[in-house]
């Protein structure tokens, strides 16, 4: 057991014309990112976006709060948050949390480019959830 979290990029369809052998297409989830108890940026996601309700319900992200995500990564301004489940975020100095911080730079960047995806008859989000 442990933190795990994913970052969900969602398309929905409102012209049901995208199919998969000839059955229309509603919502397709990708997954935009993953972390393993990376518990500062869980407790940053929680406190600035769930109004610090931690409940493992997924989080809706828009761009700017994703923008807001990586400035507060890049700023070293995630709060240190810790959980019985949850275990440590990488130290700043340590090579883990050089790869840990490179590693969720990229991801949340990529999450912005999902939330410019533009197909017609279709819209995008993306969702933050946690299980422990």
């Amino acid at each position: 057991m442990g933190l795990d979290m994913y970052l969900q990029g969602h398309q929905y369809f409102s012209n049901r014309t995208q199919t998969i052998d000839d059955f229309p297409i509603k919502e397709i989830i990708v997954e935009l990112g993953y972390w393993r108890k990376h518990a500062n940026l869980h407790g940053a996601i929680v406190q600035t976006f769930a109004d610090g309700e931690d409940n493992c319900e997924p989080v809706e992200l828009n761009k700017d709060d994703i923008v807001k995500l990586i400035e507060m990564v890049k700023t070293n301004q995630l709060p240190h948050t810790t959980g019985f489940f949850f275990g440590e975020s990488a130290q700043p100095g340590s090579e883990w949390y050089e790869q840990e911080y490179n590693d969720t730079i990229k991801q949340l960047e990529n999450a912005l480019k999902w939330c410019d995806t533009k197909q017609e008859g279709s819209f995008c989000w993306v969702t933050y959830r946690a299980s422990w």
